[in-house]
This record gives C-alpha cells, structure tokens and sequence, in this order.
C-alpha cells in the first residue's frame, strides 16, 4: 500500500496531506489541505483489499446516503470517490470540525460530566440517530442507517460561539459495507466494538434500538465514571456480559442522579431489544427533564 507523508498529494481527492489522525484495518484517516477550496479536511482512505467485485457500486450507494446525513450534529460527508493511485481505492472527504476532541479522549484524561452535561450529550445524539434511522430516499423509502459502532471514539465534542457544547457523531461505516460485499458476507456479520455493541450485535444483529444500547453504555460510563462492565477479564468475557449479565444499578456508583435517568438508562441496556425505547426519539423525549 502506498503511504503518505506530510505534504504529499494524494491523486484522487487531490488534496495535501497534513498529518495522519489514525489508522486500522479498514483504513486510514487523514488530515488534508484542499487547496481548491483553501481549507482543511478529513479524508477517509479504505484498503486496496476492498476493491473489486460489486464494491464500487456498493460505495457509492453507501456515500449517496452519507452525503443525505445533513444534521448539526452528524459530520458531514462533502464528497466520495476514487484515488487515482495503481491500485484504486475509495476515498471519502469529510468537514474538519476545529478545535472538536473525541469523547473517549476526555474520558481517558478523566474529565468529569455534569449530569446537565451527560443528559445533553445523549439528547444531542438521539437527534443524530433519529435523522439516520428516519432517512428516507427519493421515493419516500426508508433507507435508514443503523451506526452499529456507536462509541466515545466516534463522538466529537465541541463549543459553539456561546459556550455551549456541541456533540457531532461520525463514522456510518461506509467501510463496513464496502467489507461485506467484497467478502461476500451477509448483514448478519458482526460489526462493532465489542465494549460498546448491543447484545443482538454480537451474534450478528442490528436494529435501531442497537444504537440506543451503545448510546446508554456510553451515558453509564459518563455518569458512572467507569463502564458498566469495568471488570471484565477479556474480549470473550466483555462478550459474555453484554450477551447474558445486567448492568450494575447506577446508584452503585453515583449518589443523587434522579430516579427517572437511573431507569431510563437501565431500560435501554436491556438485553431484549423490545424491551428499550421504541425510537431515537422516544429516548431523547424521556432524557429531556
């Protein structure tokens, strides 16, 4: 694979890189200068090994539905495409968002959350997931998006010009789709992080209300200030105790949260999708005190 140093041109998007912000098995994340447009982007670099069969078909399909996600608290996918290297790769270029830092970075370096702060938090992606799970196509199809890997990582924290704090969720997975076609798997593969994915997902399942789990495991840990399941030995132990253990009460851990949050919380880590809330919507209704 060919790999890029700062102040190289990427053919393709065309654009400088400036740094890289991370790297894994699907892919890589840049940050660029467009010169074009005299700004600053992140762009999304996927695998060779994702080229090939019904893959770029699959790709822009996956980025048309991207670039339809235009919510304030959604980062925006501006364009999708294909490099120009000897091995074409797909690309896809999103807003850079100044001065944003991962959640799971405030988390690591200890910061702590208000309650006001947490509830806001999970207010502000139930909108995101109600504007991805509610999408619709030309033909007034539901083409909803489920995020199956809704984490800390993938969540952004920001100011806006008044102070107050601003959440963008990112990463759909156009990369996993892409992954399932070119492997021939089906849908029911599993996808995720595995401290943070429902437990349905985990035997290769995902609806709607999975991205409510994940949402509630982050909330816990915010509230709790350590992970519902913190002592799990392993990944196959994590496993387990998503798939079959419940979440110790909240009140374990936190004195004086209201009733309602400790419930609401505890309802959406249930093991029974059908059991949670019904929609994005509902739970945002119910977080809102």
């Amino acid at each position: 694979m060919i790999s890029y140093a700062p102040g190289d041109l990427i053919p393709g998007p065309d654009v400088i890189m400036t740094r890289r912000l991370g790297a894994g098995g699907q892919g890589e994340v840049i940050l660029a200068w467009n010169e074009a447009l005299k700004s600053r982007v992140v762009l999304k670099l996927l695998n060779p090994e994702l080229v090939g069969h019904d893959a770029e078909r699959m790709f822009q399909k996956e980025a048309r539905l991207m670039t339809q996600l235009r919510h304030r608290n959604i980062v925006r996918v501006v364009h999708a495409g294909w490099t120009r290297e000897e091995i074409r790769r797909p690309y896809y270029i999103m807003d850079e968002e100044p001065g944003a830092i991962p959640l799971s970075e405030l988390i690591a370096s200890r910061t702590p959350f208000a309650v006001s702060n947490v509830l806001s938090i999970g207010i502000q992606v139930c909108d995101a997931l109600h504007k991805a799970h509610t999408l619709t196509g030309p033909n007034k199809e539901l083409l909803g998006a489920i995020h199956r890997d809704l984490k800390p990582a993938n969540l952004l924290i920001m100011k806006d010009d008044d102070g107050n704090t601003i959440v963008k969720l990112l990463d759909f997975g156009i990369a996993w789709a892409l992954y399932l076609v070119v492997h021939g798997l089906v849908a029911r593969a599993f996808h995720g992080t595995v401290a943070y994915a429902s437990p349905e997902q985990h035997i290769g399942r995902a609806v709607p209300q999975s991205d409510l789990y994940s949402l509630c495991v982050v909330l816990y840990e915010l509230l709790a200030e350590r992970h519902p399941f913190w002592d799990a030995e392993d990944v196959n132990d994590m496993m387990a105790l998503h798939r079959f253990k419940k979440a110790r009460p909240l009140t374990e851990y936190v004195v004086g949260l209201p009733a309602s949050v400790v419930a609401l919380i505890a309802k959406n880590l249930d093991k029974d999708p059908t059991k949670r809330s019904r929609s994005a919507a509902e739970l945002k209704a119910d977080l809102i005190l």
